[in-house]
């Protein structure tokens, strides 16, 4: 008996098997046979009993008349069979708490977002949060987003679908809910949108969750896992590092072990009809990795090109500090200068805009030494679903649906999950650029129509087979 949050496994001869629906005959039961394959057929039938009772859901006396027959099995019988399988190591049931985190959803809001700025849809989750530091507050309000949004995701998953997902504990949490219980489609292809961020070891604190990053690939294993009972359930891992020595050693990785092509194609043309992403805001404040590499958080056997990414990091960092801008964003680990909002926008434009400008160039320079999905990747899918909320992302936010009401052909996200907050935050800027001088809608709408325009990292990238 399984529900969000929590799962039972079933494990037959060392193959963990979840939420499988094959249905099986029932053994023959014969003296004249061995006594080898009278064990074979004991031991298959108590990991159909456990299968039958903790993930089908079926009573004791409904397995008893399921295995009935020429010799009928009392409701006892199963019970004892059931304590067996327990104690064999057969059945593993596991608490999820997070699974337990969420809000209350706003139709209103999320109609309101969705309309002002031309999304095809906006959760909007209301989460009150606990008193807690910075990091704990932002922890619980996307585990919250990510539930409400893996749930809202699920029911539209269907045989034959192809999801790209990025890296991020909110993808990784939403991925979590989707498979939980695995849904009954076949066909699904899973893909990841970029590189592992680093490797190194990991730490385990006590009863703390293993202390590490959530790569896409990690996000990848989830959903595979959960849909391994599924035919034609097909996966890839990007497996290679996220950043690179150069840019050429990146466009080459892409190009020979990657799904996604450095020229913004994909490879075979398996094009995904759907995306799950984050977004992110690299605060120093914040839960972001890169954060931790600015911050110089870096064990000693880092990767000498992650050590020089992170010298870049510091570097395009520096300059958002210097020139008081807004923490530049991401998706996917794609990064990108956020703007202000229009109530902090200061009286010199033009400055404003050659500091934009520098903090891109810094960007860029980072992006082309990463394994990274582009831009025209994410809006050749026709469904890429954000999650991001809390304070430190709304202005990345702003700026990525701000870019999609300017220009519905360039948009990068087309569905969006957020907080209750960053919603009223997003109406008001919304209503404030509307009712700016057209010189100031002008200067956004410059502004955003070079924020997502891909530069190539291989000029002759070849589409391979």
């Amino acid at each position: 008996m399984t529900s969000s949050g929590v799962s039972a496994t079933i494990t037959r001869t060392g193959v963990t098997v979840k939420n499988t629906k094959q249905k099986r005959r029932s053994p023959r039961r014969t003296s004249t046979r061995g006594v080898a394959e009278r064990e074979r057929d004991r031991a298959e039938e108590l990991g159909d009993i456990a299968e039958w009772y903790w993930i089908e859901g079926l009573s004791q006396s409904e397995i008893a008349a399921k295995l009935g027959g020429a010799k009928p099995v009392n409701a006892s019988t199963i019970a004892r069979r059931l304590k067996e399988a327990k104690e064999l190591g057969l059945v593993a049931v596991t608490v999820d708490k997070s699974f337990a985190v969420s809000g209350e959803r706003d139709e209103e809001k999320g109609k309101r977002i969705r309309d002002e700025f031309g999304l095809d849809d906006c959760l909007v989750v209301t989460v009150r949060l606990f008193k807690a530091d910075g990091r704990s507050e932002d922890e619980y309000l996307h585990q919250a987003l990510a539930n409400a949004a893996g749930r809202k995701f699920r029911p539209g998953l269907q045989t034959g679908s192809h999801i790209c997902v990025s890296a991020g504990r909110a993808p990784y949490q939403a991925a979590k809910v989707i498979v939980q219980p695995p849904p009954s489609v076949k066909n699904i292809r899973i893909t990841p949108l970029c590189g592992r961020v680093w490797t190194h070891s990991w730490e385990a604190k006590g009863k703390s969750p293993i202390t590490r990053p959530l790569d896409a690939d990690d996000v990848v294993i989830v959903l595979a896992s959960g849909l391994a009972g599924e035919p034609g359930t097909v996966f890839s891992q990007a497996m290679y590092p996220l950043f690179a020595r150069n840019e050429s050693e990146a466009a080459g990785n892409m190009d020979d072990h990657c799904q996604f092509l450095s020229n913004g194609r994909w490879r075979e043309n398996r094009i995904p009809n759907r995306a799950i992403v984050g977004i992110g805001a690299v605060a120093l404040e914040g839960g972001h990795r890169f954060a931790d590499l600015i911050r110089g958080e870096l064990k000693s056997e880092i990767a000498p090109q992650v050590r020089h990414a992170a010298d870049l990091l510091k570097m395009a960092y520096e300059h958002v500090r210097t020139h008081n801008l807004p923490a530049f964003g991401d998706v996917g680990n794609r990064l990108f200068p956020v703007l202000p909002l229009p109530t902090e926008l200061p009286n010199d434009l033009d400055a404003l805009s050659a500091q934009l400008d520098e903090l891109s160039q810094k960007l860029e320079q980072i992006n082309r030494r990463m394994l990274i999905a582009n831009w025209q990747h994410l809006r050749t899918v026709p469904r890429v679903l954000a999650i991001a909320g809390g304070e430190l992302k709304q202005r990345a936010i702003f700026t990525l649906a701000l870019a999609g009401y300017v220009d519905p052909t360039r948009r990068v996200i087309t569905e969006l999950c957020t907080d209750g907050a960053v919603a009223d935050s997003l109406t008001a800027a919304f209503r404030s650029y509307n009712t700016s001088r057209a010189e100031i809608r002008q200067w956004y709408e410059r502004r955003v129509s070079r924020l997502f325009t891909d530069v190539s990292t291989s000029s002759d990238a070849v589409h391979h087979e």
